[in-house]
C-alpha cells in the first residue's frame, strides 16, 4: 500500500524539467500498474498499462524495447481480465517484435515466451503451451545457466508441462533441479519452492518411486 501511494503521490507532481518527452512518468506509472497488479487490481492496473503502451509506442515506436516489455505486461493484464485473446495475440506481438530486434536468446525474448506459457498452461493448454516453456528454457540455459533463479522458474514451470502431457520421467528431473534451485534462491518456505516439490513429488510418485504411508510420512524408494 505504501508503495502505491508514494507512486500515486509523485505521479501527481508537476513534471520534471529535464523530463520533457514524459519518460520518467512513463516509467513512473508503468510500475504503479505492475504494483496495483500484486494487489489485484488488475482493472485499474490494465487501464495505467494500456496508456503506457499507446505512448512508448507513439513516441518509441511499436518495436523498441521499452514498448514490447510493455505490451508483455499489458498482456498479463488482459490475461487477469479474462480477454484472453486479447492476452494472447498482445504476447505474440512483443514475442515477434523481440525475435526480430533481438533474437531468441534475449531477455525480453524469454519474459514473453515464458508469459505466452503460462497463459496457457493456465487455461489447461499444455501442449500449446510446450513449445513456448522449452524456448524460455533454452534461452535461460543460455544467457544465465542452471544456477540462477530465472532458471529455476522456467525449468519448474517446463517440468509441470511435461507432467501434464505424461512424460514423467524427464518431468521428474527437471522439477527435482527446480525445487533445488528455488529453495536455494527464494527459501524452503516459499510458495513456489514449495510447489516445485509437490509437483516433484507427484512425479516420483507417478514413477513408483515414492510411497505415502500416510499423509505425514512418505518413503522415497
Amino acid at each position: 500500500e505504501g508503495a502505491v501511494r508514494d507512486l500515486r503521490l509523485t505521479l501527481a507532481s508537476p513534471p520534471v524539467e529535464r523530463d520533457p518527452a514524459g519518460f520518467r512518468s512513463l516509467a513512473l506509472k508503468e510500475a504503479l500498474a505492475l504494483a496495483l497488479r500484486v494487489q489485484s487490481k488488475a482493472d485499474e492496473g490494465a487501464k495505467l498499462m494500456r496508456e503506457v503502451v499507446d505512448a512508448r509506442t507513439d513516441r518509441l515506436g511499436p518495436e523498441a524495447s521499452d514498448t514490447l516489455v510493455s505490451k508483455v505486461h499489458l498482456s498479463s493484464f488482459e490475461a487477469m481480465l479474462g480477454n484472453d485473446a486479447t492476452a494472447e495475440a498482445l504476447a505474440h506481438t512483443a514475442l515477434a517484435g523481440f525475435e526480430r530486434m533481438y533474437g531468441r536468446d534475449h531477455m525480453g525474448t524469454l519474459n514473453a515466451n515464458q508469459t505466452l506459457g503460462t497463459m496457457l498452461t493456465i487455461r489447461g493448454k499444455w501442449k500449446e503451451a510446450r513449445p513456448f516453456q522449452e524456448a524460455a528454457l533454452a534461452a535461460a540455459t543460455k544467457l544465465y545457466g542452471e544456477d540462477n533463479p530465472l532458471w529455476s522458474d522456467s525449468a519448474g514451470e517446463m517440468g509441470i508441462t511435461l507432467l501434464r502431457v505424461g512424460e514423467t520421467a524427464q518431468a521428474e528431473l527437471l522439477l527435482s533441479r527446480a525445487a533445488a534451485g528455488r529453495a536455494k534462491f527464494y527459501g524452503d518456505r516459499n510458495q513456489y519452492t514449495r510447489h516445485a516439490r509437490a509437483e516433484h513429488a507427484s512425479a516420483l510418485i507417478q514413477l513408483g518411486r515414492l510411497e505415502v504411508e500416510t499423509p505425514d510420512h512418505v518413503v522415497l524408494r
